[in-house]
C-alpha cells in the first residue's frame, strides 16, 4: 500500500462523491459493512496557521549509512444510515538509509535504499543531497536534482519527503505540534495552502473544499534531522434523500529512531508494539495461555462463524506457529495453566479438559464436589489460606444473563470446587467482561451491561473480589478511560493491562436501540495499589474478541476482529 497512492485514492473517491452525490448516500459513496453509528461527528482537521518566516537551512549533514527509521499507520472509518460502521488500519514500519553517494549534476548525492516491514511507505525521492545554502535538493531519476526546500527563500518548491506539491503550488512554512501515535515535537511544518478560489492541490490534483470536504496535509521537519513526519485527514459527508454517509481517512507516518542528531537535542520513542508472526488461522473468540516456554492458542471460530477444533502453538524463539493435537469434541469456556498444564471448562461433558503442552495430549477431570464452575472467564489464585494450593477462579455465569456476580473456584489437587455468595450489581445482564487476579484480590473488568446506571451499554467499571474474606466490594475499585465490551486483559507485575474491545452505546429514548463502534487500538493498565488508571501506546490493530497472554514479561494480542474482518494478527507487547 503506497501512501502516495492511497492519498490519491481518497481524493479522487472525495471528488466523485461530492460530485455526484444525492439522496441514499451518493452514487458513489462508501458503500461501509455492518458497525455503529459514530457517537460523535468525524473530527475536522487543522486548519492551517499563517506561515512564520524562520529563513534556515534544516542543518542536515547527509552521509552514507545514515538512516531514518518510521512507522507508519493508515486509518479509514466509514459510516451509513442507520448504524453501518466499519474501519480497516494499515500499519508499516520501514527504514530509509543513505547508499553511497553518486554525482548528479555536480552535486554530491545519496540514494534511498528502503527496508522494513512494507516497502509501500516510500518517500517520492530516489537520491537526496543538500547544496551549499542548505538547502534541500531531490532527484526521481537518478539523473536530474531539483529543489525540495531552499533555504535562503524559506520555500517549498516541488514537494517533500513523502508528498508532492504543485510546481505553482504556495506552500505554508511554519513552526507547529508534531502529534504521531507515539512521539509527540515541535515541528516546523510544510502544509497546503487554500487558494483565493477555496481549492487546494494534494498530490498535484486540484480539490475544492466544500461544507462536505476537509482535508489537510502536512509534512513535519526538525532542525538536524530533517523529516520527522506526515499526516493526512480527509473527511466527507453527504446527506440527501433522508440518508446520511461519511468518510474519514487519517494517515501518520512518524520517526521513531534515527542516526541523525536534532539540533534541540529531543528523544525518538520507539513503540512498545513490534509484529510478530500471524495465526496460522484466523480466529476470534479463541483462549490463549503460556506453557512450557510457549503460547498456546485453542478453539475459537472463523470469519464465517463456524467454531475451531484446532490448536496453534508458537515459539518465541523461531516466530513461528505450528498445528498442535486437535481439541476432542466438547464446548468449552475459559481455563488456565495450573502445574503446567491448561484446563478448559467443557459444559457438554460437565469436565475439565485437561492439554499437556509436553506429550501434546488431552485427558479429562471431573470435581469430586459440586458442580463445574460456570466461568465466564477465569484466572489463577495462588491459595496459601485455605488449603486448595492453586486454583482456577473466575465470574459465575451458568445462566445466559448474569444478574449478580459469583466466586466460582476449582482445585486442581483436591478436585473441588468452591462457590462464594454473589454481589447483585443491580443489572438485569452483564455479558462478555474479563478477570484477573492480584494477590488475594479477583477483578472483573468491563464488559456489557443492561440495567443500572449509566444504562444499556458497555461498562468502564473495574469489579472487585476479596478471596480471603469472601466478599464483593459495594463499589467498583475503579474505572477504565473507555468503555469496554469484548475486550481482552492480562496481569503482569501485579498490574492489570486492558486492551481493545468494542464501545457500545445505547440511546438515551430507546434503551433497546444499541450500536456497536468500531473495535478499539486504545490500551490502559490499572494499578491495585493506587486505585489508578492510565492510558498506555495504543496496538497496531484495533481488536475485539480476542485474547492476550503474558510470555517472558511481554504481552502478546492474538487474532480477533479487526472491524473489518478476522485477522491472523499478532503483536507484541513490552511495558
Amino acid at each position: 500500500m503506497n501512501y502516495r497512492n492511497l492519498a490519491i485514492s481518497i481524493t479522487l473517491l472525495l471528488c466523485l462523491t461530492a460530485c455526484g452525490g444525492g439522496g441514499g448516500g451518493g452514487g458513489d459513496a462508501p458503500q461501509p459493512d455492518a458497525g455503529p453509528a459514530p457517537t460523535t461527528p468525524p473530527a475536522t482537521p487543522p486548519s492551517t496557521p499563517p506561515p512564520t518566516t524562520t529563513t534556515t537551512s534544516l542543518g542536515i549533514s547527509l552521509e552514507a549509512g545514515a538512516y531514518w527509521e518510521f512507522f507508519g499507520t493508515a486509518e479509514r472509518f466509514t459510516f451509513a444510515q442507520p448504524n453501518t460502521n466499519t474501519s480497516t488500519i494499515d500499519v508499516g514500519r520501514f527504514r530509509v538509509t543513505l547508499g553511497n553517494s553518486v554525482m548528479i549534476g555536480g552535486q554530491e548525492a545519496y540514494p534511498l535504499e528502503l527496508s522494513g516491514e512494507s516497502q509501500d511507505f516510500a518517500p517520492r525521492w530516489t537520491h537526496l543531497a543538500v547544496d551549499g545554502s542548505g538547502s534541500l535538493l531531490g532527484s526521481i531519476d537518478g539523473a536530474s536534482l531539483s529543489v525540495v526546500y531552499d533555504a535562503r527563500t524559506d520555500e517549498w518548491v516541488g514537494g517533500g519527503f513523502f508528498v508532492e506539491f504543485a510546481p505553482d503550488e504556495a506552500v505554508d512554512f511554519f513552526e507547529d505540534v508534531f502529534d504521531g501515535n507515539y512521539n509527540t515535537h515541535d515541528a516546523l511544518v510544510a502544509a497546503h495552502s487554500t487558494s483565493s478560489g477555496g481549492c487546494e492541490q494534494i498530490i498535484g490534483m486540484t480539490f475544492c473544499d466544500d461544507e462536505s470536504t476537509t482535508f489537510s496535509e502536512r509534512e513535519f521537519y526538525l532542525l538536524g534531522v530533517g523529516p520527522i513526519g506526515y499526516s493526512l485527514d480527509t473527511t466527507y459527508s453527504d446527506e440527501g434523500g433522508g440518508f446520511f454517509t461519511s468518510f474519514r481517512r487519517k494517515t501518520r507516518i512518524e520517526l521513531i529512531q534515527t542516526s541523525f542528531t536534532p539540533q534541540n537535542g529531543i528523544a525518538f520513542v520507539l513503540p512498545p508494539w513490534e509484529s510478530v508472526a500471524s495465526l496460522n488461522v484466523p480466529r476470534q473468540n479463541h483462549r490463549a495461555y503460556a506453557a512450557d516456554g510457549r503460547i498456546l492458542v485453542f478453539a475459537g471460530s472463523d470469519a464465517d462463524g463456524a467454531i475451531l477444533d484446532s490448536v496453534e502453538v508458537y515459539d518465541p524463539a523461531t516466530n513461528k506457529w505450528t498445528f498442535s493435537t486437535p481439541m476432542p469434541p466438547g464446548s468449552y469456556g475459559s481455563g488456565g495453566v495450573i502445574d503446567g498444564k491448561v484446563y478448559l471448562t467443557d459444559s457438554l461433558s460437565g469436565t475439565f479438559a485437561v492439554f499437556d503442552p509436553v506429550t501434546e495430549s488431552w485427558s479429562s477431570e471431573a470435581p469430586v464436589n459440586g458442580d463445574l464452575p460456570g466461568l465466564c472467564d477465569a484466572a489463577v489464585y495462588e491459595d496459601v489460606t485455605f488449603g486448595f494450593g492453586t486454583m482456577l477462579v473466575g465470574a459465575n455465569c451458568n445462566s445466559a444473563f448474569v444478574r449478580s456476580l459469583s466466586f466460582s473456584g476449582y482445585s486442581p489437587s483436591t478436585q473441588s470446587t468452591v462457590v462464594s455468595s454473589g454481589l447483585n450489581l443491580g443489572l438485569s445482564e452483564l455479558l462478555r467482561f474479563t478477570v484477573e487476579t492480584v494477590g488475594d484480590t479477583m477483578y472483573v473488568i468491563g464488559g456489557f451491561g443492561r440495567g443500572g446506571e449509566p444504562g444499556r451499554g458497555a461498562r468502564t467499571a473495574i469489579w472487585s473480589f476479596d478471596v480471603i474474606t469472601g466478599e464483593w466490594n459495594t463499589s467498583p475499585a475503579a474505572q477504565m478511560l473507555e468503555a469496554r465490551d469484548s475486550h481482552s486483559s492480562a496481569t503482569l507485575d501485579n498490574r492489570v493491562y486492558v486492551f481493545g474491545g468494542a464501545p457500545v452505546g445505547c440511546s438515551d429514548f430507546n434503551p433497546d436501540n444499541c450500536s456497536r463502534g468500531n473495535p478499539l487500538r486504545e490500551a490502559e493498565v490499572y494499578d491495585p495499589e493506587t486505585s489508578t488508571t492510565e492510558a498506555l501506546p495504543p496496538m497496531f490493530t484495533p481488536r475485539e474478541s480476542f485474547a492476550t497472554v503474558v510470555l517472558n514479561g511481554q504481552i502478546y494480542a492474538i487474532g480477533g476482529d479487526d472491524g473489518a474482518e478476522v485477522t491472523a494478527k499478532v503483536e507484541r507487547f513490552s511495558p
